[in-house]
């Protein structure tokens, strides 16, 4: 599987300055770009798929899913933190 993605361009591997017996991979520029809109994607249909809830329910979904990513170790975000890439001329990936 680290192959195909080294050779799609979504990692890099290097060896493992600490270790001789080890690689470290990593994800790319592309690969991270990739990752961040895939994010920004589900996000979106998350905040619309909310928005059409009943407004006395959202806050308790709300909580429970930031507690979810949180327990997930995903980074905490806000519609602010998506405003720069909004803004950056970058090719979809579907």
């Amino acid at each position: 599987m680290i192959d195909r993605l080294i050779t799609s361009g979504m990692v890099d591997r290097a060896p493992n300055p600490a270790s001789k017996r080890e690689v470290v991979v990593v994800a790319s520029v592309e690969g991270s770009l990739v990752v961040s809109q895939v994010m920004s994607r589900r996000r979106a249909e998350i905040s619309r798929i909310v928005a059409r809830m009943p407004e006395h329910l959202r806050h308790g979904l709300v909580e429970a899913l930031t507690a979810f990513a949180e327990a997930g170790g995903e980074p905490r975000w806000s519609a602010r933190d998506e405003a720069p890439e909004r803004t950056r001329d970058h090719a979809e990936v579907d």
